[in-house]
Protein backbone atom coordinates (compact mmCIF):
# COMPACT_ATOMS: atom_id res chain seq x y z
CA UNK A 1 0.00 0.00 0.00
CA UNK A 2 1.43 3.23 -1.30
CA UNK A 3 1.50 5.79 2.25
CA UNK A 4 3.46 8.75 -0.58
CA UNK A 5 4.50 9.36 -3.89
CA UNK A 6 7.80 7.68 -2.46
CA UNK A 7 6.96 5.38 0.74
CA UNK A 8 4.75 2.51 1.17
CA UNK A 9 3.18 0.62 4.08
CA UNK A 10 5.04 -2.33 3.84
CA UNK A 11 8.37 -0.18 4.43
CA UNK A 12 6.99 1.20 7.64
CA UNK A 13 6.23 -1.74 8.86
CA UNK A 14 9.62 -3.63 7.98
CA UNK A 15 11.70 -5.02 10.97
CA UNK A 16 14.19 -7.40 10.49
CA UNK A 17 14.21 -7.95 14.96
CA UNK A 18 10.64 -8.94 13.81
CA UNK A 19 11.22 -11.29 10.96
CA UNK A 20 13.82 -13.01 13.37
CA UNK A 21 11.32 -13.48 16.37
CA UNK A 22 8.52 -14.26 14.47
CA UNK A 23 6.61 -11.22 15.73
CA UNK A 24 3.34 -10.40 13.21
CA UNK A 25 4.47 -6.05 13.01
CA UNK A 26 1.43 -4.97 10.60
CA UNK A 27 -0.26 -2.25 11.66
CA UNK A 28 -3.48 -1.48 12.48
CA UNK A 29 -6.08 0.99 10.29
CA UNK A 30 -5.54 4.42 13.53
CA UNK A 31 -2.10 3.72 12.87
CA UNK A 32 -1.78 3.56 8.84
CA UNK A 33 -3.82 6.72 9.14
CA UNK A 34 -0.97 8.22 11.38
CA UNK A 35 1.81 6.62 9.40
CA UNK A 36 -0.07 8.55 6.10
CA UNK A 37 0.66 11.78 8.29
CA UNK A 38 3.53 11.50 8.84
CA UNK A 39 5.00 10.55 5.60
CA UNK A 40 2.46 13.01 3.71
CA UNK A 41 3.68 15.51 5.67
CA UNK A 42 7.11 15.05 6.99
CA UNK A 43 8.86 12.37 4.84
CA UNK A 44 7.41 12.91 1.41
CA UNK A 45 8.78 17.04 1.83
CA UNK A 46 12.18 16.10 2.79
CA UNK A 47 12.61 13.05 -0.02
CA UNK A 48 11.67 15.69 -2.27
CA UNK A 49 13.70 18.82 -0.98
CA UNK A 50 16.66 16.19 -0.76
CA UNK A 51 15.92 14.80 -4.04
CA UNK A 52 17.63 11.64 -2.35
CA UNK A 53 16.26 8.29 -0.78
CA UNK A 54 15.44 7.97 2.69
CA UNK A 55 16.16 4.67 4.12
CA UNK A 56 13.57 3.98 6.89
CA UNK A 57 15.27 2.02 9.76
CA UNK A 58 12.42 1.78 11.86
CA UNK A 59 8.58 2.56 11.63
CA UNK A 60 6.11 1.46 13.05
CA UNK A 61 6.60 -1.12 16.20
CA UNK A 62 3.89 -2.59 18.19
CA UNK A 63 4.39 -3.01 21.57
CA UNK A 64 6.05 -6.50 21.84
CA UNK A 65 8.29 -5.32 18.94
CA UNK A 66 8.68 -2.26 21.06
CA UNK A 67 9.97 -4.05 24.03
CA UNK A 68 11.81 -6.11 22.38
CA UNK A 69 14.20 -3.32 20.81
CA UNK A 70 14.45 -1.37 23.72
CA UNK A 71 11.97 1.22 22.90
CA UNK A 72 10.23 3.46 25.76
CA UNK A 73 7.05 2.33 26.35
CA UNK A 74 5.97 5.67 25.46
CA UNK A 75 7.06 5.57 22.04
CA UNK A 76 5.84 7.70 19.01
CA UNK A 77 7.32 4.34 17.24
CA UNK A 78 3.96 2.31 18.70
CA UNK A 79 1.53 4.95 16.69
CA UNK A 80 2.65 5.27 13.79
CA UNK A 81 4.44 8.62 14.20
CA UNK A 82 7.70 8.07 14.42
CA UNK A 83 10.50 7.13 11.69
CA UNK A 84 14.37 6.45 12.30
CA UNK A 85 16.08 7.64 8.99
CA UNK A 86 19.46 7.55 7.36
CA UNK A 87 19.96 9.32 3.71
CA UNK A 88 22.88 7.71 1.49
CA UNK A 89 26.14 10.12 0.84
CA UNK A 90 25.03 12.22 4.31
CA UNK A 91 26.07 11.33 7.60
CA UNK A 92 23.57 11.23 10.13
CA UNK A 93 24.83 14.36 11.58
CA UNK A 94 24.52 16.40 8.80
CA UNK A 95 20.61 14.97 8.31
CA UNK A 96 20.08 16.36 11.68
CA UNK A 97 21.16 19.64 10.72
CA UNK A 98 19.96 19.83 7.45
CA UNK A 99 15.98 18.82 9.12
CA UNK A 100 16.32 21.05 11.93
CA UNK A 101 17.23 24.32 9.10
CA UNK A 102 15.23 22.77 6.37
CA UNK A 103 11.65 25.16 8.12
CA UNK A 104 10.26 21.56 7.76
CA UNK A 105 7.33 20.89 10.65
CA UNK A 106 8.32 18.23 13.00
CA UNK A 107 7.20 17.31 16.60
CA UNK A 108 10.75 15.80 17.77
CA UNK A 109 14.24 15.59 15.70
CA UNK A 110 16.44 13.87 17.70
CA UNK A 111 20.02 12.82 16.13
CA UNK A 112 20.85 9.49 18.65
CA UNK A 113 23.97 7.55 18.89
CA UNK A 114 25.03 4.56 20.47
CA UNK A 115 28.79 2.71 19.98
CA UNK A 116 27.70 0.66 16.97
CA UNK A 117 25.17 2.87 15.53
CA UNK A 118 23.67 6.23 14.41
CA UNK A 119 20.78 7.23 12.92
CA UNK A 120 17.83 10.47 12.71
CA UNK A 121 14.62 10.17 14.73
CA UNK A 122 11.85 12.04 13.27
CA UNK A 123 8.41 12.17 14.80
CA UNK A 124 5.12 14.23 12.95
CA UNK A 125 2.16 14.81 15.11
CA UNK A 126 -0.98 16.88 14.89
CA UNK A 127 0.29 19.11 17.56
CA UNK A 128 4.36 19.73 16.47
CA UNK A 129 6.37 20.54 19.60
CA UNK A 130 9.41 21.31 17.54
CA UNK A 131 11.73 19.99 19.95
CA UNK A 132 15.40 19.22 18.58
CA UNK A 133 17.62 16.81 21.00
CA UNK A 134 20.36 14.63 20.54
CA UNK A 135 21.08 10.96 22.22
CA UNK A 136 24.79 9.87 22.97
CA UNK A 137 25.33 6.89 24.56
CA UNK A 138 22.15 6.75 26.69
CA UNK A 139 22.27 11.00 27.65
CA UNK A 140 19.44 13.11 26.11
CA UNK A 141 20.44 16.89 25.38
CA UNK A 142 18.80 19.58 24.11
CA UNK A 143 19.78 20.97 21.40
Amino acid sequence: MRLSKNFTLEEMEASDTARRLGICNKAPSEVIKNLGYLTQNFLQPLRDKLNKAILILSGYRNELLNKRVGGSKTSQHRYGQAVDIQVIGMSPAELYLYIKQSGLDYDQLILEKTKNAEWVHVSFTKHNRHQALRYINRVYTLD
